[in-house]
């Protein structure tokens, strides 16, 4: 029968309507008028001005007594008697009665009661004890150990965990296994008094005073007062306020009454003491510290004091015993240290003086040497030791001090020595007396502890002296198994071993011991930091922090932990505890940077991320941290850098963290990423080969050098490392795509179906490691190339199920009904794409849709696309020669030649590429004198710039009759391509045509060999030439043309006959293929059919109305039918 949170909350209640009525200072009713009566009469000595927090207390009651007023009473509900609620009563009448309540007798004869020693209802009567004591728990510790000796409460504290709260029975095991501070046996008062509500509002006073916070002080204090009770601790609140205050005269006259009253009360003797001492009153606070010793002889504070009485009296031996005897106790305390410090200046001066004239007492020379070491006066301690001799008498004392001189020296060996010597020393001795004999196992643990500590710092330089130093700290254990040092020690030093798991073990046996003890959770929680048992991490960092919340690697790790794992918000909580509590690491602040970078979602978070860690670096630099320290803010200050694209910046941010710390393979890493983001691909190589040196086996590193590769142009390298990704990491999430990607380059390449089917089980697999939008698209393209279009359509479908504002799941899928004639459906997978797309995600909607308006002949739409294209990509060139295309192909030539020239006005514009279009438009208006004016200009910049010399020739050829001037530029043409690239065959077909003219059939011959040769270099074969999935039908003709204008008529055909009118390449926006009316003419032409060819040049025409040839052709056959008509 538990005590639950309703109950608990009923009965929090009541005492606030206790409150209530002392407050108003009369008796609980539901008479208003009483009550506003005595809300007046109140009202009077409470004046809102001089306390508004009384003035606010007091309405609140008046308000809380109107509304109990008006509440109608619920029915009784009537609580069903058992044997259980028939004892809880006895229970209650002894509680609520103080006299029985302090009295453990009462509470004897309640747990000497049947219920509670009968086996069948003695665990019921216990949990319904626990369940009243929940809310009911102000007991002398004498009652509270009863309990613990009848109910087993500590011994079965792990069985009522899983019952109560956690803090509830750990409250119960504290107050049975300490001396509680507060005597409840000084109350004054009645029996039915509330004694509860005193305490706790006596506890919130005392906080308060303990916080300082003592601007309410008198008015609480006459609030405690209306309980009618008295305790003296209430006069010991009031001198530690008149302490506070300054007003020590005052503290003084209210704590002698006391100490005269209560003189075996040690609380109100320290706190007299204090106010004595604060009062100058040093001698009669020298004699109640004296009087406290004799009761607690360990009391802190006393010893202090006493210390200090005896230094300003000028008793340094006297104040140094004391000093001595508590800095074990407070081994970090300032004041004792600087204390034990200045007794120390004022010994050596003495001891010095003596040494001088009694080189030889032995005696007086170690008192000078501790005196030497406990100042920090390694060297002169060693000195003067170095010479001595020891006698048997003082031989243990001389090793001891010796071994502790040469360890905090840090000459370890010599340390080492002198332990054993000591140690040796101590088992040598014939103890006597009993005391002699208890000391033995102290001193020889304290001897092997600090062996131990002496064989670790060893164990930095060689690891082999790690196990000398187990075995050391172990000894000690063997002499206090429960010495909590040594198994601090010992926890410790298997930390810095790496033995965590025992490490973990020794931190449990310490915690069994001690539930609170704080250095068995720091060290746990470092243990399973690196055994990477995060939970756990977790768990004892709330542990540790309910004990102590100042110890800055508790919070590190915690935040580490939650930062691995990309819990972010965990991390800025962890922060702001530590920030709370006034704690603060150079690791927290970079933990706090690292977090803020890798939780930005946004350009505006990086740069604030950004602006932290360059902060962070800073501060670093200015505290003088060591380089490594701050190599690691700078290199954060890098990865913010990267991410918000700023890589020149970076990449002198990396090289900064490399100077600082050179060693760190991942600052190196680090600039090799950033040089390949800056397209420094070699100088990346070389990093990530550097890197590979160090680190062989990791699978991110073989991608990166696979990455370097692909974009040198060096394939099969760039597969060899994907390949060795995938052997140490056969589920990468991303290798698979990697290697994908680069089959894709050679299918578009070579447009070889081999590499689309090497590709395809990666891009399978991909899709089954990361079934993700992005990689299905990718399938989808890859389906899409080689024209399986109901596979890239499912897929593409797949990825808008994946993710309904994908822009390019929408795009590709237009693009396969575009690709197969179905325009309809593809303007309206366009237009859905451009719906979801993000502000600046891509040009592709709009652009296709053009594209797709424009095989549909409708150029007013697709100009109004790629203006919409322009309208949200103004810098990007391209759509500005997409638009002038549109109005070229409507005859709108100035149109056109106006957004050319904005084009060419761009920051990134190709000029030679602008000057070569605006300078074909004038051609189409038939203004050669601005088209080559355009030429010339662009030939300034580059005069071998093949595409200007190829259409100039074109000109000649076509429209002025100039062969020679048409050679010529063809020529150049053809001296500037590449070997490989369709350019190089285009100028050799026109140099065939040329010379085809002249009659020169060596020279067609010549340059009909190096067009073949070329198609053979480039694809191997005519065959393999032909092959393309994208181009056949633009290949076809080429291959055609190359036969025709060499003469081989029989082939020229077979390569125009296999044309089809409505078979276009992949990315043709004509409405049928011009090409194959071209070569049809072509070959009516050779017959003679000149009419024939007249109509297919003319249908040539309604595809592309400005392509040079076909209007010279045209012209040319117009003008040839009429003479044959004449």
């Amino acid at each position: 029968m538990t005590c639950d949170r309703k109950t608990m909350e009923i009965r929090r209640q009541r005492m606030e309507e206790k409150q209530i009525w002392r407050i108003l200072g009369i008796e609980a009713t539901k008479d208003e008028n009483l009550i506003k009566q005595a809300y007046r009469n109140k009202l009077i000595s409470v004046n809102p001005e001089d306390d508004p927090e009384g003035f606010k207390q007091l309405r609140t009651a008046y308000e809380e007594a109107c509304a109990y007023a008006k509440k109608e009473e619920p029915l009784a509900q009537q609580e069903e008697v058992t044997v259980y609620t028939q004892w809880l009563e006895k229970v209650r009448e002894v509680y609520f009665t103080y006299s029985k309540r302090i009295n453990a007798e009462c509470w004897k004869e309640l747990l000497d009661d049947d219920i509670c020693q009968d086996l069948d209802t003695g665990l019921e009567a216990r949990d319904t004890l626990l369940g009243f004591l929940m809310d009911n728990f102000r007991l002398t510790t004498e009652v509270w150990k009863l309990l613990d000796d009848r109910l087993s409460l500590c011994a079965e504290k792990e069985e009522l965990y899983e019952k109560y709260p956690r803090d509830f029975v750990d409250f119960m095991a504290n107050q049975c296994s300490s001396e509680g501070w507060f005597d409840y046996t000084l109350f004054e008062g009645e029996d039915d008094a509330d004694y509860d509500g005193f305490i706790k509002m006596y506890h919130d006073i005392r906080l308060k005073l303990d916080k300082e916070e003592n601007e309410n002080f008198e008015r609480e204090m006459r609030d405690l007062a209306g309980f009618d009770i008295y305790h003296p601790y209430m006069d010991i609140e009031r001198v530690r306020y008149y302490r506070q205050k300054g007003r020590y005269g005052e503290a003084v006259e209210t704590a002698r009454p006391l100490v005269e009253r209560y003189p075996e009360d040690t609380w109100i003797l320290f706190m007299a003491a204090e106010a004595l001492w604060d009062f100058n009153e040093k001698e009669e606070a020298f004699g109640l510290y004296a009087s406290i010793l004799e009761k607690e002889p360990a009391h802190f504070t006393a010893r202090l004091r006493s210390a200090q009485y005896h230094m300003e009296q000028c008793n340094y031996e006297e104040a140094k015993k004391f000093y001595i005897d508590i800095v074990g106790d407070a081994p970090n305390s300032q004041e004792v240290l600087q204390g034990l410090e200045a007794v120390n200046e004022r010994l050596i001066e003495q001891y010095e003086k003596d040494c001088r004239e009694h080189p030889k007492d032995m005696e007086l020379a170690l008192k000078l040497g501790w005196c030497y070491l406990q100042n920090h006066l390694y060297d002169r301690g060693m000195k003067l030791m170095q010479p001595m001799t020891p006698d048997e008498e003082n031989v243990a004392e001389f090793h001891s001090l010796s071994g502790r001189l040469c360890y905090y020296n840090q000459a370890y060996t010599d340390a080492a020595d002198h332990l054993h010597h000591w140690i040796d020393a101590i088992n040598a001795e014939h103890p006597e007396t009993q005391e002699e004999i208890s000391q033995i196992p102290v001193r020889l643990g304290t001897a092997y502890s600090i062996l131990c500590s002496t064989y670790t710092n060893m164990g930095k330089e060689d690891s082999s002296f790690y196990a000398k130093a187990l075995d050391a700290i172990n000894h000690s254990l063997d002499l206090q198994e429960d010495d909590m040092d040594y198994l601090q020690q010992k926890a410790g030093l298997l930390l810095e071993m790496g033995e965590y798991r025992d490490c973990v073990d020794v931190c449990d046996r310490m915690v069994e011991k001690d539930v609170r003890y704080f250095p068995a959770y720091a060290f746990r929680q470092e243990a399973y930091y690196n055994l990477r048992s995060a939970q756990e991490v977790i768990d004892d960092f709330y542990r540790a922090l309910d004990i102590y919340a100042q110890y800055p690697k508790m919070y590190e790790l915690a935040a580490d932990v939650f930062l691995n794992y990309r819990q972010y918000d965990d991390v800025m909580s962890i922060l702001k505890r530590a920030e709370d509590n006034s704690v603060s690491s150079s690791e927290l602040s970079l933990i706090g940077a690292k977090a803020m970078r890798r939780r930005a979602e946004s350009r505006e978070d990086m740069g604030k991320a950004y602006e932290i860690c360059k902060k962070v670096s800073e501060e670093f630099k200015n505290d003088k941290l060591e380089p490594a320290e701050v190599a690691k803010a700078v290199y954060e200050e890098s990865l913010c850098l990267m991410a918000l694209k700023n890589y020149e910046k970076a990449l002198y941010t990396i090289e900064e963290a490399i100077r600082l710390d050179p060693s760190y393979v991942s600052f190196l890493w680090t600039k090799a990423d950033i040089l390949y983001r800056l397209s420094r691909y070699k100088e990346a190589l070389k990093l990530y080969l550097t890197c590979k040196k160090d680190i062989t086996d990791n699978d991110g590193l073989m991608e990166d050098i696979g990455d370097c590769y692909e974009k040198l142009g060096e394939q099969e390298k760039a597969l060899s490392y994907y390949q060795k990704c995938l052997e140490l990491n056969p589920e990468h999430p991303r290798v698979n795509s990697d290697i994908v990607d680069i089959y894709d380059d050679m299918l578009d390449d070579t447009e070889d179906i081999q590499y689309f089917e090497k590709a395809l089980p990666y891009a399978d697999r991909q899709i089954e490691l990361v079934p993700e939008a992005y990689y299905y698209i990718e399938r989808g393209l890859l389906y899409m190339t080689v024209g399986q279009w109901e596979n890239a359509l499912a897929d593409f479908q797949k990825a808008w199920e994946l993710e309904p504002e994908n822009t390019f799941a929408y795009n590709n899928a237009g693009c396969v009904y575009k690709y197969t004639g179905q325009y309809d459906k593809a303007v309206e997978l366009f237009k859905k794409a451009a719906e979801v797309m993000k502000e600046g995600e891509t040009m592709l909607p709009y652009g296709n849709l053009a594209d797709c308006y424009e095989r549909m002949s409708e150029y007013e739409k697709a100009a109004e696309a790629y203006r919409k294209n322009i309208e949200l990509f103004p810098e990007k060139t391209a759509n500005y020669k997409d638009l002038a295309s549109v109005y070229r192909m409507m005859g709108r030539y100035e149109e056109g030649i106006k957004w050319l020239e904005k084009g060419r006005n761009l920051k990134d514009a190709n000029e030679l590429y602008f000057l070569d279009e605006i300078g074909e438009t004038y051609e189409e208006m038939g203004d050669y004198k601005k088209a080559f004016a355009c030429f010339k200009q662009a030939l300034k910049k580059d005069a071998g710039y093949a595409p200007i010399h190829r259409v100039m020739g074109e000109i000649y050829l076509f429209q002025k009759q100039g062969l020679k001037k048409a050679l010529k530029c063809f020529k150049l043409a053809l001296e500037s391509e590449k070997a490989k690239n369709s350019g190089y065959r285009d100028d050799c077909i026109f140099l065939m045509n040329i010379y085809g003219q002249m009659k020169k059939k060596a020279e067609v011959k010549r340059y009909y060999d190096l067009a073949l040769e070329s198609i053979k270099e480039a694809y191997g074969s005519v065959e393999g030439y032909l092959k393309s999935l994208l181009h056949r039908p633009a290949r076809l003709y080429n291959l055609g043309c190359i036969y025709y204008y060499g003469g081989d008529l029989e082939k020229a055909e077979e390569c125009f006959n296999s044309m089809d009118p409505d078979e276009k390449c992949r990315h043709c926006t004509d409405c049928q293929c011009h090409e194959y009316f071209q070569g049809q003419g072509l070959l009516c032409a050779a017959r003679g059919d000149y009419r024939k060819a007249l109509e297919y040049y003319e249908r040539s025409l309604k595809e592309d109305p400005n392509y040079i040839e076909c209007r010279a052709r045209v012209r040319d056959y117009r003008k040839k039918l009429k003479e044959m008509r004449d």
